[in-house]
């Protein structure tokens, strides 16, 4: 049986829960640095970081706050098109039904550990979402704001599902999202739904903007550098997040993947890999895609992999290519 790859996302999940901490006055950079994450990360919303960690920032967020429903409210405030570049699929040119088959089947690729499906029975459309791996309430309903605001764009802003399916998890708190939404909350099993008229799905994005960019060119944006679906390379794309924070531990690194050390250890070796040869690589792999930029600073590409000076980059760099950072940069441009 394959091993079961730790769950990355797209830095576009979590940027709008730190755009509304960060308004009402959140520590946010200190509560990201609590959870491991780089705030650096934040300034590119296809960066990868694993979910794991997210979601102790937004729990350590609504609790240093006091905001029992910080997911709903900030999926209140958040518009599905804003969720860059995911939210870029969406144009006036589809019906809702081409809408959300493009959102089930290009999801994996902002989010690996979230799944949506849409299902038609007895003339009512359920359009779900499962977070399986990584059960969260902030993560769940935030979710499921964004899923109605989908169908929003066909409906109107004043549009109301027909009903609205919790996890078990969750039930507990139906008759507090019931008074939130305005709308009958349901026990179902793992996922959250939304339930709507069948004929629904034929009505356009008439609320919609169009994008800048086409289909394609945002499916193959989501497709370059997605969140990796196999457990090695998600390795190495959690070890690349956490790297501007210094040299991850490997006690950390399996703590963020949901692993025991043992287990980790273990993992690699059967691959023939021991933790300090994965994190040399993902450090050399990274600076020289950084090197390759015409205007990056050496000194930020060694800060940026964890390096606490230029030097110790520099010869690291050396060991690997057999060239100085600044040859490398000045021969690549070059090229």
């Amino acid at each position: 049986m394959p091993e079961r790859p730790i769950v990355i996302a797209r830095v576009g999940a979590i940027a709008p829960f730190v755009t509304f901490l960060g308004k009402i006055g959140s520590p946010c950079e200190r509560l990201l640095e609590t959870a491991r994450l780089a705030p650096d990360l934040l300034t590119d919303p296809g960066a990868l970081f694993p979910l794991r960690q997210g979601l102790r920032f937004i729990d350590a967020a609504a609790q240093s706050q006091g905001i029992q429903d910080l997911g709903l409210i900030v999926g209140q405030r958040t518009q599905v098109v804003d969720l860059l570049p995911l939210g870029g699929l969406l144009s006036p040119h589809q019906t809702l039904a081409e809408a959300i088959a493009l959102l089930v089947r290009n999801i994996r690729y902002f989010n690996s550990g979230q799944d949506l499906s849409l299902e038609c029975r007895d003339h009512l459309a359920f359009f779900r979402h499962c977070l399986p791996s990584t059960p969260d309430r902030h993560a769940g309903i935030f979710s499921l704001m964004l899923m109605i605001d989908v169908i929003r764009l066909a409906g109107g802003p004043h549009w109301h599902p027909d009903a609205v399916y919790l996890p078990q998890s969750e039930a507990d708190r139906a008759h507090a999202y019931e008074a939130a939404l305005s709308v009958p909350c349901r026990r179902g099993k793992d996922c959250w739904t939304v339930v709507f008229d069948e004929a629904m799905l034929e009505e356009r994005l008439l609320y919609c903007r169009p994008g800048a960019h086409s289909t394609d060119e945002i499916v193959a944006e989501l497709q370059c550098c997605a969140p990796a679906g196999e457990f090695h390379s998600s390795l190495r794309q959690l070890i690349a997040s956490m790297l501007p924070l210094g040299s991850p531990a490997l006690g950390a690194v399996a703590n963020v993947g949901g692993l025991s050390p043992r287990t980790l250890q273990r993992r690699l070796s059967v691959a023939g890999w021991t933790y300090s040869d994965v994190v040399e690589d993902v450090r050399r792999e990274a600076a020289m895609r950084l090197l390759r930029k015409r205007d990056v600073k050496i000194v930020n590409v060694a800060y940026d992999l964890g390096y606490t000076d230029a030097a110790n980059f520099t010869r690291a760099f050396r060991r690997w290519t057999g060239m100085s950072p600044r040859v490398f940069q000045t021969t690549q441009i070059q090229g």
